[in-house]
């Protein structure tokens, strides 16, 4: 977002990253699937489309940066969304991985954590998809459903 062309300290601009809706609370869950150790990829991707829906990705794609912000101003602002993402990536995984990155308090942080934990891209996580598939047969099930399977390993 280019911040010549928009006041980020204007908060009543709907185009603002750094707005916050009164609806917008720590409890909020943003998605209704939670992270575990095999739906990495699904999960992210509705992540990413329910947070570009707030105008927050670029929090979470590191576009939207501490860094960047020039006035004290600016850096509370980022702070506070900063956390307020955190808190909603947090209650969109599931409770057993949580203590694992309970004290990521960087969204852009958080992402790259759960990335390099749970892509594709690595190679444990690899291995177990490869021996999923291995595993996975048909059975009783229409080759709609097994297929449908097949897509989401």
């Amino acid at each position: 977002m280019n911040s010549s062309t928009l006041n980020l300290t204007d908060l009543s601009n709907l185009n603002n990253p750094y707005r916050l809706e009164t609806s917008d609370n720590p409890g909020t869950l943003l998605i209704t699937e939670h992270l575990t150790t095999e739906n990495y990829s699904t999960w992210s991707k509705s992540i990413q489309r329910a947070l570009r829906v707030k105008n927050k990705l670029g929090f979470l794609d590191g576009t939207i940066d501490k860094l960047a912000s020039t006035s004290a101003l600016l850096l509370s602002l980022w702070e506070r969304c900063n956390y307020m993402l955190v808190s909603w990536l947090q209650n969109a995984i599931s409770l057993p991985l949580r203590p694992s990155i309970a004290f990521v308090d960087n969204t852009r942080k958080l992402r790259l954590e759960l990335q390099d934990r749970f892509s594709p891209q690595n190679g444990l996580r690899i291995y177990e998809l490869k021996k999923t598939l291995a595993n996975l047969s048909q059975e009783a099930d229409t080759i709609s459903i097994y297929y449908g399977k097949l897509k989401s390993i």
